[in-house]
């Protein structure tokens, strides 16, 4: 009897593996890349623009089932975010190198662009029938690179000194004065996003063992990956070398310019897929 159960358990397993290897491929992998709308989203989102961009990558799918599987990888998306002032003031204490004084700024014709490069992480539930296919998940975007370059077309500055209280819009070298074609670039400092994410499309079969998949996508980033705003939009360098800040990091009358940053993108999706059954 021992003999026996343990033949049938041989057969047992035998007859597992057979089913196993003559089901149709679990594992798919692919490449893909893709572009369209890819741009950091503002709040409050007046004098903004649309930004473009795109991304490229590698996926994978453990399918459990003829029609869902688990997908994960690994993308590099590139967003770009623009913003603009026609106009803004602000006034805070300051130090000329000899006293203190209040510093008052008008910056004209501001403009700021950001471009960010994240490397997103996806963690999505695949379904597909016949061609169709849908995915539904989110995304983690770690920041690899964010910088901004930013231009001002004119700042008007003043001082007013106590006591008596006296405004002084000169001299130029100390600061004070009429200043323009202001320039400046630099880095940012953003959050890890965290995206809301949606995917449908259409699969060609190329050959057993390769599918052109072709679909749309969208990535809503559901938090704030604005740095801390710490910084007036401009700072008051006690000489005539003006730096302007980004506005993403930005205050005015002590309060952020910004209030949220976000990164969304809708756009389209082209990958060859391989092992897909």
């Amino acid at each position: 009897m021992k003999e026996l159960k343990n033949i049938l358990i041989i057969a047992a397993a035998l007859a597992a593996a057979t089913a196993a290897l003559a089901q149709p491929s679990q594992h798919e992998f692919s490449l893909h890349a893709g572009g369209g709308i890819s741009t950091l989203n503002y709040k409050p989102t007046a004098n903004t623009a649309l930004g473009f961009g795109g991304f490229a990558g590698m996926g994978y799918i453990f399918r459990f089932s003829e029609h869902w599987g688990i997908g994960t990888g690994v993308d590099v998306a590139l967003f770009n975010g623009k913003y603009s002032l026609a106009s803004l003031s602000d006034h805070y204490q300051s130090h000329d190198g000899e006293e203190d004084f209040m510093f008052h700024y008008t910056i004209s014709g501001y403009r700021d662009r950001q471009r960010a490069i994240l490397l997103n992480i996806p963690l999505m539930l695949h379904f597909q029938t016949g061609k169709f296919y849908a995915a539904l998940g989110g995304k983690a975007g770690i920041p690899l690179s964010a910088k901004f370059d930013n231009s001002a077309d004119k700042l008007d500055a003043s001082g007013v000194y106590p006591p008596p209280k006296l405004t002084l819009h000169a001299p130029r070298f100390k600061g004070l004065g009429e200043f323009t074609d202001l320039r400046n670039k630099g880095n940012l400092a953003l959050k890890t996003a965290l995206f809301a994410s949606a995917e449908a499309g259409i699969r060609w079969r190329l050959n057993d063992n390769l599918v052109l998949s072709t679909g749309v996508y969208v990535d809503y980033g559901v938090n704030n990956i604005r740095p801390s705003a710490t910084k007036p939009l401009i700072d008051y360098p006690a000489s005539a070398d003006y730096k302007l800040n980004s506005v993403v990091t930005s205050t005015n009358a002590s309060k952020p310019i910004i209030d949220k940053l976000n990164p969304i993108a809708v756009s389209i999706k082209i990958g060859l897929v391989f092992g897909a059954s």
